[in-house]
């Protein structure tokens, strides 16, 4: 069968052409080649990490405690009532 291109037979070869060149610099597909990841922190960049992160990790463990109300007034009524009656 003889082809003969047109306008949109051209444009659809150089969009695939684009997208196979693509492909090759990336070494797979846009969307589904594992990339590694590198971390581009320096010295400095990691030891101010490093401070905020522990800094994060202390505070975190002084976190006010969530209080239950029903049961801190049924505390506060039996302690009233004992206090009374002492």
């Amino acid at each position: 069968m003889n082809e003969i291109g047109g306008y949109l037979d051209a444009k659809n070869r150089e969009n695939v052409a684009g997208w196979a060149w693509r492909w090759h610099l990336q070494g797979g597909s846009k969307f589904w080649v594992a990339r590694p990841l590198r971390d581009l922190r320096n010295d400095e960049d990691l030891k101010r990490w490093r401070e905020i992160e522990l800094k994060r990790r202390h505070l975190s463990k002084q976190v006010r405690k969530v209080v239950n109300l029903a049961a801190w007034r049924i505390n506060r009524a039996r302690f009233n009532r004992i206090r009374r009656y002492s």
